[in-house]
């Protein structure tokens, strides 16, 4: 049998050559994630708890989405990067790729807003007509009875801009989901919502039921405000609870929705159903009593069984009806928190070594000798300098004081020099006048 050596060059498998229907299935695994509301911060993140009693902050709760006047353009700041999207480089390997992936991203995906005039500026004047009209999936809800969240920052008039929303959602020809925040809802003089929601049947084909949906928050303590702000932060404060709940709405209806009927569907889910929903969930999920829920904070307790990883209950409401609820802001499990203790460890331990294999400890401990030592010669320098200095002033003295002495000595000399010049001076005065004494008198006879 003759053995058939095969050049390892000659034919090279990648990706491109399955079926196109194995390549979107990968494609898909890389670009399709979970909602905004259901992600978690990662192991690295640090607003990943590490004690047993500290609930997860989600990420949709930590950013901030800033809207301009129009509605037309936005920018966001978010503190840590667990809420963006992983896989969206992958739409800019090749048009090949990119041909390929990017209605599946459009279409699986469920593209989530925390305001309407958040998506007016998302979908409607920052998205590519053909992009829009492959979407299958919205979720716009907030923790805000009004609709107006704190975490969308917008200078304007949300009212305004309400008639724009329906009409964007209705320009959305392929959607299937479409979850809303319940005030949207409530008909007013300028938005004519009965009319929009008579009009999607015709318009959306594949859409049978809106979801009206809520956050309802239950925060861990008294502090002031209904749910915590993203633009302020600390461990305790945004200890809270976002319950989620939703309500359908069907769009098939015999009679076409009237204002009057719409508008008493909001009150029943403003003052009712949103009522019994935090009720119920205070007291199955926090411990609350149900005589004293303006007081829940004081027995504030989350059972064992409800955390990040079992997030989703039945609740029986008050009136007797019973929902399905999905809570976010969680404790972490027990297998969950030591991973993320083990991954502090570890980087704590990276942290310690070098990249000679020392430890930092170690190394800090030489670096404190040395410079220990290179102060003490420091000192031992300064301290002979100083000697010296003191020398040399001692010195200085000595010299001056000799210069002093000899200044003295030689004026001491001089003076006597002079006196006894002068002394000499007066006596040969004195034997000349003496002389000429003489000489006048002449020889004696």
């Amino acid at each position: 049998m003759a053995i058939v050596s095969l050049d390892p060059g000659a034919y090279v498998f990648t990706l491109q050559n399955l079926p196109q229907e194995i390549q979107a299935l990968i494609y898909g695994f890389a670009v399709v994630e979970p909602p905004r509301w259901a992600k978690r911060h990662s192991l690295k993140c640090d607003f990943t708890p590490t004690r047993a009693k500290l609930t997860e902050p989600p990420p949709f709760a930590l950013t901030e989405v800033y809207i301009n006047p129009k509605a037309t353009k936005m920018g966001t700041t978010t503190r840590c990067s667990c809420a963006k999207r992983k896989g969206l480089s992958l739409l800019l390997v090749s048009k090949l790729i990119n041909k390929i992936a990017t209605p599946i991203f459009w279409s699986q995906n469920t593209f989530c807003f925390m305001d309407a005039v958040e998506f007016i500026a998302a979908v409607k004047h920052n998205l590519r007509p053909q992009h829009r009209e492959m979407i299958q999936s919205l979720s716009i809800i907030n923790p805000d009875p009004s609709g107006a969240p704190t975490h969308v920052s917008f200078a304007g008039e949300r009212s305004k801009f309400m008639d724009d929303f329906w009409k964007t959602i209705k320009n959305c020809p392929s959607l299937r989901k479409l979850e809303v925040a319940y005030a949207y809802i409530e008909p007013t003089r300028k938005v004519p919502t009965h009319e929009h929601l008579n009009e999607i049947p015709e318009m959306l084909p594949n859409l049978s039921t809106i979801s009206l949906s809520f956050l309802v928050p239950i925060n861990r303590r008294n502090l002031g405000f209904n749910y915590p702000p993203p633009y302020y932060y600390d461990e305790w404060s945004h200890q809270a609870l976002y319950v989620k709940y939703s309500r359908p709405l069907s769009l098939l209806r015999e009679e076409p929705w009237t204002e009057s009927e719409l508008h008493l569907h909001y009150r029943y889910f403003h003052f009712n159903f949103r009522v019994y929903v935090s009720t119920a969930s205070k007291v199955k999920f926090c411990g609350a009593d149900i005589e004293k829920l303006d007081n829940y904070y004081a027995s504030w307790r989350i059972p064992q069984t409800l955390n990040a990883e079992s997030n989703i209950r039945r609740l029986q409401l008050p009136n007797g009806e019973t929902t399905v609820v999905k809570v976010y802001g969680l404790p972490l499990t027990v297998k969950a928190r030591n991973a993320r203790l083990s991954y502090v460890k570890a980087e704590a331990r990276k942290r310690e070594r070098r990249p000679d294999g020392s430890r930092v400890a170690e190394h800090e401990a030489m670096n404190f000798a040395k410079q220990r030592k290179r102060q003490s010669r420091q000192g031992d320098m300064e301290q002979e300098r100083d000697e010296y200095q003191e020398l040399q002033i001692a010195r200085g003295v000595r010299r001056l004081d000799l210069k002093a002495k000899e200044d003295k000595d030689a004026k001491k000399s001089a003076k006597n020099e002079r006196k006894s010049v002068r002394k000499g001076m007066k006596a040969a005065e004195e034997n000349r006048r003496l002389e000429r004494k003489r000489v006048g008198k002449g020889p004696i006879a």
